[in-house]
């Protein structure tokens, strides 16, 4: 019997007002387990409809003129950790180990534990306890696997990552300007390079000029479906053009334990393009602090340890270093140095 029409006297005669707290206790005395099926639920509460039906009551409590904000939030905190909420398999699970989301998102990321979402007109447990799926909660997703799980994952067409790659697309709008999420997913081993997959630290996208000694690796556009335009200006992965080559490789070999004849091919290449980097003061600075030139004892050395070899070199004595010019490419690599 409805006895809301009687609610003054009710409440004059000292009967007590459903609480948030009231149902928290209640389910907290019940202790249900994470897991619980539907069937093993405590009686009173194995069906779907005795669920709603609380769920409703809960939703009517959560309401302001029930709650103050303080109350609401400590019970959003309870409630958290209690086995309220059913995933699609209709155990009952902690709404805080649950997520929302369309039915794209829930087939691209299938270990991740759904909250049963039912029919619009369904009572819904309360949405302040179910978290929605964000672009923050997948690379969470991702990064408390290793490296070696997310491979096998790759492999095993668990993670799909074309398909993922368009999901981010997708999300765009919460990722744009947020460097932190940037940073994460470029942190992320999952970018297809080769026949590997690894972070966008390391990678690059194929511009107007091909590494002629490998040394750069390329996203492999084509297996995140041949668009690029979210990698470069969303992820900021930079076109590998001759400027950027210079700038990010060519010092690291001059200066390491590659051949001579290596960076002697470099100092070449260096000197065939001086025309693109000439007037660039940023590789002009970077250069002159590298050991670029090499030298006739087979050293390479900076360009202001080194002097052009001339008849009257021999007066600043013998241990004075001279520069080595092959015959080949004399005149463009004297023009470098």
């Amino acid at each position: 019997q409805d006895l809301r029409k009687h609610y003054s006297l009710l409440q004059e005669v000292g009967v007590q007002r459903l609480r948030l707290d009231d149902i928290i206790k209640a389910l907290q005395a019940k202790n249900i387990a994470y897991g619980t099926a539907l069937s093993q639920a405590p009686k009173g509460l194995q069906s779907i409809e005795d669920w709603e039906q609380l769920w409703a009551a809960t939703n009517v409590l959560f309401g302001p003129q029930r709650a103050s904000q303080q109350d609401r939030t400590e019970a959003v905190e309870k409630f958290s950790t209690l086995a309220i909420a059913f995933d699609t398999h209709e155990n009952l699970c902690f709404p805080e180990k649950l997520y929302f989301s369309d039915q794209e998102t829930q087939e691209l990321f299938t270990q991740v534990h759904w909250f049963m979402d039912r029919s619009p007109d369904a009572k819904p447990v309360p949405r302040d306890l179910i978290h929605n799926f964000e672009v923050e909660d997948a690379i969470a997703y991702l990064q408390e696997k290793t490296d070696e799980q997310i491979l096998a994952d790759i492999q095993d067409g668990v993670i799909d990552i074309a398909e993922f790659y368009v999901w981010l697309e997708g999300h765009q709008q919460q990722i744009s300007y947020n460097q932190s999420i940037i940073q994460d997913l470029r942190d992320l081993p999952i970018w297809p390079a080769g026949d590997s997959y690894t972070t966008l630290e390391v990678l690059y996208l194929a511009g107007g000029f091909e590494d002629p000694f490998h040394l750069a690796s390329f996203v492999d556009i084509a297996a995140l479906g041949g668009r690029q335009e979210f990698l470069q200006h969303v992820l900021q992965v930079k076109p590998l053009d001759f400027i950027t080559y210079v700038k990010d490789f060519v010092p690291e070999v001059l200066a390491g334990e590659a051949s001579n004849k290596s960076k002697r091919a470099l100092v070449s290449l260096l000197a065939a393009r001086l025309g693109e980097i000439r007037d660039n003061e940023e590789i002009r600075r970077l250069l002159s602090s590298t050991t670029i030139v090499d030298c006739s004892d087979g050293i390479f050395r900076t360009a202001s340890e080194v002097y052009f070899p001339s008849e009257i070199i021999s007066v600043l004595g013998n241990d004075v270093h001279i520069a080595k010019l092959s015959a080949d490419d004399k005149e463009s690599v004297r023009a470098l140095y």
